[in-house]
């Protein structure tokens, strides 16, 4: 597959979702998408989803799913990726981008974040001189008191609970706080975010030895407390909320 977005002259998969779909760099995507597909289709790869031969040999429909999800779906989708840098300039005007505040954001997710940014450059210092992609690096900023980012109140999706601020989190109505629960911790204090170990641990290791105390933090409430309140356990999405077995009731009660 890799090889058929190479041979069309492209460094890298990616259609340009905010032009026309029938863009001649888009329409090199399609073509692509469509020979690749055949090729998977044709390998019986997809054969969990029991797609029809009359359906994979119509390149009408084909092409109308690729433009749809990509155009439509991701498009859409796309409003929630957006960056909370403020474009602005300095004294010598030139562009420069101000990190705005995410308060809702821990620090521990955001040092994890800032972590990875470091090494991304320091990987991208390493390769300089090599062939790559063009992409023009942002000058960012970060200024002792910076803004509230807008995207700061738009409630993220599917996300572990150590992503928020302990104490935004404990705000949250209970619904929303045991809705969230059932993502569990990703990472450990900042502290410990520079041993090694616990990126490759189980779940169980990883809750006794870092995560429980993360947990200490967070005032989650119980099923019997959801009860209490005539909430059944069901998401928002219809979706049943299951709680992992290291975050029940017990052990919540004390850490709350």
């Amino acid at each position: 597959i890799f090889s058929r977005v190479l041979v069309a002259g492209l460094t890298h998969w990616c259609p340009d979702l905010m032009g026309p779909s029938d863009s001649p760099y888009n329409q090199v995507h399609e073509t692509v998408y469509l020979e690749t597909f055949r090729l998977v289709a044709g390998s019986f790869s997809y054969y969990f989803l029991a797609p029809s031969a009359a359906g994979v040999d119509n390149p009408i429909l084909i092409c109308d799913i690729f433009r749809s999800f990509t155009f439509s779906y991701t498009k859409h989708k796309a409003k929630f990726c957006n960056s909370d840098d403020e474009s602005d300039t300095d004294d010598a005007g030139k562009k420069i981008y101000t990190v705005n505040a995410k308060g809702i954001r821990s620090v521990s997710a955001t040092t994890f974040v800032h972590q990875l940014e470091v090494r991304r450059l320091k990987t991208d210092a390493r390769e300089k001189g090599k062939k790559k992609i063009n992409v023009v690096e942002r000058t960012r900023i970060r200024v002792a008191t910076p803004a509230e980012s807008d995207l700061s109140f738009q409630m993220p999706k599917k996300v572990p609970i150590d992503y928020f601020t302990p104490s935004e989190f404990n705000d949250f109505p209970a619904e929303t706080r045991f809705k969230y629960a059932q993502y569990g911790v990703a990472l450990p204090l900042v502290a410990h975010h520079g041993n090694a170990d616990w990126k490759t641990m189980d779940r169980e290791t990883f809750m006794t030895k870092y995560g429980n105390e993360v947990l200490k933090q967070y005032n989650i409430p119980t099923e019997e407390e959801m009860a209490q309140q005539g909430n059944d356990g069901w998401s928002d999405d219809g979706e049943p909320i299951n709680i992992p077995d290291d975050l029940d009731g017990e052990r919540m009660d004390e850490g709350a």
